[in-house]
């Protein structure tokens, strides 16, 4: 394609004719909120490297990006010659990136609008299922709550997660190391994943630039996490952890700020 091509499978197109006055609603497409999320876009060649080679490895040629924001991962895997169906339970932040920044991707992209909780009616999947599922940018600790627990909203979320893989495939998730920031009460900051570090100058207590932003939020710790894939899934499939994409052997003293996973079904 000449240029980007934006397709909005599903009845959420509908939304730009009232797009200015939506957008002043969504906190998530706020003007500061858009410049933060273009910043975390930058990702390393590192991560790159680590996603592709995982991919080829396991001789991915499909792929579903169930949570692609501002679309780093879904335009890197198609410039790559991927096929990829890229969805997001936020369409107001995607229509506005595209608008507000400029056409820098010569790919064709697809995007539909779909939640994790009703991930099957939303995407058809091709045939048995796509080779690979990804779930990344720290997005599963973002499952929005819908009342009482949200141990077990996430678990229904990750059950049809992964019922859109074919059986072989392999599914991607990463998220923070949450088991260390609870126990320390400290984050760990590197910049393996993401080239940029925000800092932001003359910002004080006082300053009319001051936002209050309110997100929903659940840790995703290990154990749990694991405990979860067993309980969906039985003992029918391989599951490989990684720290800042270095594959982690058991009893290894390792403090990495992303875990990722990488789960074949």
């Amino acid at each position: 394609c000449p240029d980007a091509i934006w397709a909005c499978h599903s009845i959420g197109v509908e939304v730009c004719q009232k797009l200015l006055h939506l957008l002043k609603m969504d906190q998530y497409a706020d003007g500061h909120i858009l410049s933060i999320w273009d910043c975390f876009g930058k990702k390393t060649e590192e991560s790159k490297t680590w996603l592709l080679d995982i991919l080829r490895k396991h001789g991915c040629k499909t792929v579903l990006d169930v949570a692609c924001g501002p679309g780093t991962e879904s335009e890197m895997l198609v410039e790559e010659g991927f096929t990829v169906l890229s969805s997001d339970a936020m369409l107001l932040l995607r229509v506005q990136i595209v608008l507000l920044k400029p056409m820098e991707w010569n790919v064709c992209m697809f995007i539909k609008l779909a939640n994790w909780l009703t991930l099957p009616e939303d995407i058809q999947k091709p045939g048995e299922g796509f080779d690979a599922v990804i779930c990344l940018g720290n997005s599963l600790p973002h499952m929005p709550l819908t009342g009482g627990d949200q141990g077990p909203t996430l678990s229904i979320a990750l059950k049809n997660i992964i019922s859109m893989v074919r059986p072989g495939g392999i599914l991607i998730f990463d998220h923070r190391n949450f088991d260390y920031i609870l126990k320390t009460g400290e984050p760990i900051l590197n910049t393996l994943g993401l080239n940029w570090v925000l800092q932001i100058k003359g910002v004080g207590m006082d300053s009319d630039r001051q936002r209050t932003f309110s997100i929903n939020f659940y840790p995703v710790l290990l154990k749990e996490f694991k405990q979860m894939l067993s309980t969906i899934l039985g003992g029918t499939f391989q599951h490989t952890l990684y720290g800042d994409f270095k594959p982690i052997i058991p009893g290894d003293d390792v403090k990495p700020a992303m875990f990722c996973h990488v789960v074949r079904v």
